[in-house]
């Protein structure tokens, strides 16, 4: 079968407003569409693809940013990993 991964990436607002943990996640989130939620984890791409290097085929992986202009903020961006991969 095909799984689909959604994760935050390190680009979002809300990854670099928190305190980091020592295990990488991010709590305590101030800024950004994260506030609130608990403790998150936020990947570099190097990250995302290494959480799939053993045992996957990474069939697509995307970097999604948008801005929340709404808002007025333009420097609130809220940034994922969409990745689609399947078991070797």
């Amino acid at each position: 079968g095909v799984f689909f991964s959604y994760g935050y990436s390190n680009k979002h607002t809300s990854a670099n407003s928190g305190v980091i943990l020592a295990d990488g996640r991010t709590k305590d989130i101030k800024q950004g569409t994260l506030v609130g939620v608990g403790a998150l984890c936020f990947n570099s791409k190097e990250q995302e693809y290494a959480l799939f290097a053993d045992g996957w085929d990474v069939l697509s992986m995307n970097e999604v940013i948008s801005t929340d202009l709404e808002s007025g903020q333009s420097t609130n961006v809220h940034a994922e990993w969409r990745v689609i991969a399947r078991k070797k």
